[in-house]
C-alpha cells in the first residue's frame, strides 16, 4: 500500500478504485452500499443512515484485501474518532483512536522541523 493511501484512509478520504460500473443497495436495513466494480478489482463503500462513510473495503479478483471502518464519527464536524484497518493476506490489523481532534485550524511552520538523530543514517524513501 502506498503511503499516500495509507494516509488517505487515516483522513477519512479512502482512495476510490478505477471502475466501470456502480451499484448502490441496502445493507443490514438501514446502511447504503455503494459498489464500484474494476477491471478485477472492486471496491464497497458502506454508509450509515445519516450518509457518513462508516466503511470501505477492497478486492482483487475476488479476494478482500483491505478493509476499513470508520466509527466515534463527530457529529458536528463528521469525523472519525477511531479507525480500524485490516490487511488479511498479510494477517495484519490496526485500530488508531483519535482524541483531542481539531480540524481545519492553522499549523504553523515550526512543527514540521524534522532533525535528524545523532549517529543515525538517513534512507531514502522511494
Amino acid at each position: 500500500m502506498a503511503t499516500s493511501d495509507l494516509l488517505a484512509l487515516l483522513l477519512y478520504d479512502p482512495p476510490l478504485v478505477s471502475y466501470a460500473t456502480r451499484q448502490v443497495d441496502i445493507v443490514n436495513g438501514s446502511r447504503l452500499r455503494l459498489t464500484l466494480f474494476g477491471t478485477g478489482s472492486r471496491q464497497e463503500l458502506f454508509f450509515d443512515a445519516g450518509l457518513a462513510l462508516v466503511g470501505c473495503r477492497y478486492y482483487v479478483d475476488g479476494e478482500p484485501v483491505l478493509s476499513v471502518d470508520y466509527s466515534k464519527i463527530d457529529e458536528r464536524e463528521r469525523f472519525p474518532r477511531k479507525v480500524k484497518i485490516v490487511l488479511p493476506q498479510e494477517d495484519t490489523r490496526v485500530t488508531i483512536s483519535y482524541s483531542d481532534v481539531k480540524l481545519n485550524t492553522e499549523v504553523s511552520d515550526q512543527h514540521f522541523q524534522l532533525e535528524q538523530p545523532e549517529n543515525s543514517v538517513p534512507e531514502l524513501l522511494p
